[in-house]
């Protein structure tokens, strides 16, 4: 009887498995038909539409025949985007750290000597310098992102599908990775690409060294100056190693071959407009292949930034108004500051018309739900709508080198989209569904609560 049930309990546990995983494994299939599609910026199917299996687009156009096993979902009226891409996501707590990040008043010479003993001995094969970590990859720490599934929610309230998640500290920080925006899924279903780019800041503080800016320029070209020679030597020691001292391993200067051979991009994320040419300086001494990410004054330089011939990334954040209320209030407020607040609009517009290329980011935004506004305000100032879309879909699929999976909703693409009741930034237009790898993902409606019997308001 006890073997009898054992073999019950057996038997059963497996086809409970066996149930799920076919669960699992069910292929998802949609049809979204006659919607408005907008297959790329520019590339526009009045009505059509789209099938998506398995995770990918199957295909996309007019009189398109319904797969007998696709779920169909009518979208009459409604308008159909790539998912958007945000080419600077920072983790789930983490602060993008700037170029002064000491609010403290600087420490006495014999003070940073002591604090810099204590806080650059490291245990393990790493640089000694705590600043210096370009070893450093985002995908190692993506738990954060598949544990706190509100970030990921807003990030998709939004349309963004897909972001370049970086790491925030140090001078070298690190390499990022590309991921999709699912929820309760493994972190490898997540990665498209690892190791997409280095991260660099001319970042200081008054605490240990680098203690001023100098002194980071002079770490920054340190660190890759002894990266080349590494790199050297690790090549001498490959080809013949007879007689030779075997060279010691650096996870560092490993990290950093690729970048001086140009093969791996790098990101400055700076703080300060004159950093932008002395980025520029650094990147040309070592021949790097290098993208700007400033404050989003660019307007200020645009003569002097149109000849480096670089990609920038540009935030969607603007400054906050200044306080003019009071007299004593309005003598604080420069006329640099003015300038600044009112013509942050305007910044992406200059610079697509200078003919820089540029992709849009929601990074320093502390809102991201002020996207559509700040949006909206841009395209006041006379951006394009198109260059908008690009600057969130085809172009950072090229920046990035996945504009054969991702970017435009095109047959073989990854099925990263989303459904809209109308075109996409206006005062009233609200996403609705979101796909991330043929995911449905349903965008709730989050109307404010009120008192019963009372009526919401026509712009509510």
């Amino acid at each position: 009887m006890q073997k009898f049930t054992r073999l019950l309990v057996v038997i059963l546990l497996y086809l409970f498995i066996a149930t799920n995983y076919a669960y699992a494994e069910r292929p998802r299939i949609y049809a979204l038909t006659n919607a408005k599609i907008v297959v790329a910026p520019g590339k526009v199917i009045n009505k059509g539409t789209i099938i998506l299996r398995d995770g990918l687009i199957e295909a996309v156009g007019e009189n398109i025949p319904i797969p007998p096993d696709a779920v169909e979902i009518d979208a009459n009226g409604k308008v159909i985007y790539p998912g958007l891409i945000d080419i600077s996501a920072t983790l789930m707590g983490a602060r993008r750290a700037g170029r002064d990040t000491s609010a403290t008043p600087p420490a006495s010479p014999l003070q940073q000597f002591l604090q810099s003993q204590q806080t650059e001995a490291q245990v393990g094969a790493v640089h000694s310098l705590t600043r210096v970590r370009p070893e450093n990859r985002a995908s190692e720490q993506l738990s954060q992102f598949d544990q706190d599934n509100k970030d990921v929610d807003g990030f998709r309230s939004l349309g963004i599908t897909t972001v370049l998640v970086t790491p925030t500290t140090g001078i070298f920080r690190g390499e990022s990775v590309l991921i999709n925006l699912r929820n309760s899924t493994s972190v490898p279903n997540l990665i498209l690409k690892d190791s997409v780019a280095q991260h660099i800041a001319l970042e200081f503080s008054g605490r240990n060294y680098p203690s001023s800016l100098f002194g980071a320029m002079a770490a920054f070209r340190q660190v890759l100056l002894d990266a080349s020679q590494y790199q050297t030597w690790q090549e001498r020691y490959k080809n013949n190693p007879t007689g030779m001292k075997r060279p010691e391993y650096s996870p560092a200067f490993e990290a950093l071959t690729p970048v001086l051979k140009g093969s791996r991009p790098v990101v400055f994320e700076l703080n300060n407009n004159q950093d932008i040419l002395l980025a520029d300086r650094l990147a040309r001494e070592f021949n790097l292949n290098a993208i700007i990410f400033n404050s989003g004054n660019e307007w200020e330089l645009l003569d002097e930034i149109k000849p480096l011939n670089r990609t920038f990334i540009l935030s969607t954040s603007f400054p906050d108004k200044p306080k003019l209320e009071t007299e004593d209030e309005a003598v604080g407020v420069s006329l640099r500051e003015l300038r600044r607040y009112v013509n942050a609009p305007e910044n992406a517009k200059r610079v697509y018309d200078a003919g820089i290329r540029f992709a849009l980011t929601t990074r320093n935004l502390r809102n991201k739900a002020d996207l559509s506004k700040n949006i909206r305000k841009m395209l006041e100032a006379g951006l394009p709508l198109d260059v908008v879309l690009a600057a969130f879909t085809t172009t950072p699929a090229e920046i990035l080198g996945v504009s054969n999976s991702l970017g435009t909703l095109e047959k073989g693409k990854i099925a990263n989209l989303f459904v809209t009741n109308g075109e996409l930034f206006a005062e009233k237009t609200k996403i609705e569904r979101v796909f991330v790898d043929g995911y449905d993902y349903k965008i709730e409606d989050k109307k404010p609560m009120l008192p019963e019997g009372v009526e919401p308001k026509e712009n509510e």
